[in-house]
């Protein structure tokens, strides 16, 4: 991975965070369809970036997990925008 200048000025932080600006807004819906974004080159984000992509996953396996259990044990599950809403029988 190259590296870019250490310090981003006020235009870079801007970019970087409405990149995951985005990802937030949809997560606050419950929508974790979408990935944070991954560069080629090292930014001051880059840590975050990949935190935030960590987390997204971790999210979406404890949702498949969650899913699956309620399913298995004969629970009705149903997703709807991204939510995920369970009635038990």
């Amino acid at each position: 991975m190259k590296k870019k200048k250490l310090k981003p000025n006020k235009a870079d932080f801007s970019r970087e965070l409405s990149k995951l600006r985005k990802i937030f807004v949809k997560a606050a819906v419950g929508d974790f369809s979408q990935n944070v974004p991954v560069t080629k080159v090292e930014t001051p984000f880059s840590e975050t970036f990949a935190g935030v992509r960590i987390m997204q996953e971790a999210i979406r396996e404890k949702i498949n997990e969650i899913e699956n259990c309620n399913c298995e044990r004969g629970n009705y599950c149903e997703i709807s925008n991204e939510r995920i809403f369970y009635i038990l029988l």
